[in-house]
């Protein structure tokens, strides 16, 4: 397996993934990075909800909520660091 990291233009990435006899080519990875993150922050939530309903796993369930609200406030500082452009004098 061999992994590379292509730029197409200043703004576009792709990553390219090369097994045997196939190629894995992930386009605007920053994007498919965000959904991956909206997919694992939604399955603490579903997770942690479906924990509650019974007694004894409720700490776990209080984490997986603990966990996603945590990923939630990542992902919200590294968008708003993603839009600042800093500039030396």
């Amino acid at each position: 397996m061999e992994f590379e990291q292509l730029k197409t233009d200043e703004h576009h990435w792709h990553w390219v993934v090369k097994f045997r006899h196939h190629r894995l080519v992930v386009h605007e990875p920053g994007k498919v990075l965000r959904i991956a993150s909206d997919i694992i922050i939604s399955l603490c939530y579903i997770s942690g909800s479906m924990l509650f309903f019974q007694e004894s796993m409720q700490t776990a369930g209080v984490w997986l909520f603990v966990m996603g609200s945590f990923q939630m406030l990542v992902r919200s500082v590294l968008r708003i660091l993603g839009k600042i452009d800093w500039k030396q004098r």
